[in-house]
């Protein structure tokens, strides 16, 4: 009976994995963030079995360091049209600057989410999630280099009918 319901539970995650997929890619990107963002934190609450309190720590950690992201991609982004742009070797070396300083923030938005998460979860948790976001991280990936076909699964054997 074991077998059954572990088959379940990976088919029901891969069916929630194609919903949001789908949904993805239909949507604004700022939508399919938000989407990816919730699913990051569904698959960690379901995994970890967390409690209310620590889902609701993880949430507010995620969504706030997703958002600081957002914005610093953003700024990005815009430095980067504008160093494209510029002529002048003493405005570039200046621009090149402020770029290396954005970087370096965004590199350690990723050191505080470690720290952050760390903190709620524990070393056994924080292993089992960061194997948990690498491996959502890896299908979506997979899925934005060739969205036109289905994300790669093991195919599940077929489910065994338990009569009482």
């Amino acid at each position: 009976m074991g077998g059954a319901v572990v088959i379940f539970i990976r088919l029901k995650f891969f069916l929630i994995f194609l919903f949001f997929a789908v949904q993805i890619n239909a949507a604004p990107s700022n939508v399919k963030a938000q989407h990816l963002e919730e699913l990051l934190i569904w698959k960690v609450s379901d995994q970890l079995s967390l409690k209310p309190n620590e889902e609701k720590k993880f949430a507010e950690v995620i969504k706030k360091l997703n958002s600081e992201k957002a914005a610093l991609i953003e700024r990005i982004q815009t430095e980067i049209s504008i160093l494209k742009d510029e002529k002048s070797e003493k405005k570039l070396q200046s621009l090149l600057k402020v770029h290396r300083k954005s970087i370096a923030q965004y590199g350690k938005l990723n050191e505080k989410e470690f720290d952050e998460v760390l903190k709620i979860f524990g070393p056994q948790k924080m292993s089992q999630y960061l194997a948990i976001k690498q491996d959502i991280t890896q299908r979506i990936k997979n899925l934005l280099s060739s969205p036109e076909a289905k994300p790669s699964t093991t195919p599940l054997p077929t489910p065994k009918i338990i009569e009482n």
